[in-house]
């Protein structure tokens, strides 16, 4: 997608959410207030959920650029997409009350997964030895696993207005527990 298309339509579809919920906005409703053809549209999308599921995937690859080829880095970048989420409210908290929920929070999980994997897979370039590909797969598994526990804990957090000191308590937690899973595997191999 072209970054001046998803500007216009990311911006769009704010201000269509100030008034619509985003189960009810359509293709129409964006094309129309871009002033655009539905052939353009559906030239990047094929509806509503597949471009909101592919902005996801495409914000979670940018956090994820700037891992490169450390492991370590994936938790700075999970803060960051919070970041993101708390900056783009008004979408983060249509996403959460959409009948669309699950198939927008797996789209996130699967994203972080497949971010985590490609970030992992560099790292262990670096080693002199290969790993069991079961230790990877788990270790990837927990990795996406709590950073996208992190991310969903934070995004339902907001939604029902818990204090923010509760995620830091997150953070720390999964940070370390990150840590002390690289370091367990590091040792086995």
């Amino acid at each position: 997608m072209s970054s001046r298309f998803e500007q216009k339509t990311h911006e769009t579809i704010v201000k269509l959410l100030k008034t619509k919920d985003l189960d009810s906005i359509s293709a129409t409703d964006i094309t129309n207030d871009l002033g655009l053809t539905k052939q353009a549209f559906y030239y990047h999308a094929k509806n509503v959920p597949d471009y909101i599921c592919g902005q996801i995937r495409k914000h979670v690859e940018e956090l994820t650029d700037d891992c490169g080829n450390n492991i370590n880095k994936l938790l700075p970048a999970a803060e960051q997409g919070m970041q993101y989420f708390r900056e783009n409210r008004i979408v983060m908290d249509a996403i959460m009350k959409s009948e669309n929920r699950s198939m927008y929070l797996d789209c996130l999980y699967d994203s972080i997964t497949n971010e985590t994997e490609k970030v992992l897979t560099r790292h262990l370039k670096k080693l002199p030895v290969d790993p069991d590909e079961d230790d990877k797969e788990f270790l990837t598994d927990f990795i996406s696993g709590t950073i996208y526990g992190l991310l969903k804990d934070d995004l339902e957090s907001r939604m029902s207005k818990e204090p923010d000191h509760n995620i830091e308590q997150y953070k720390r937690y999964y940070g370390k527990a990150i840590s002390v899973n690289i370091e367990k595997f590091l040792k086995k191999i």
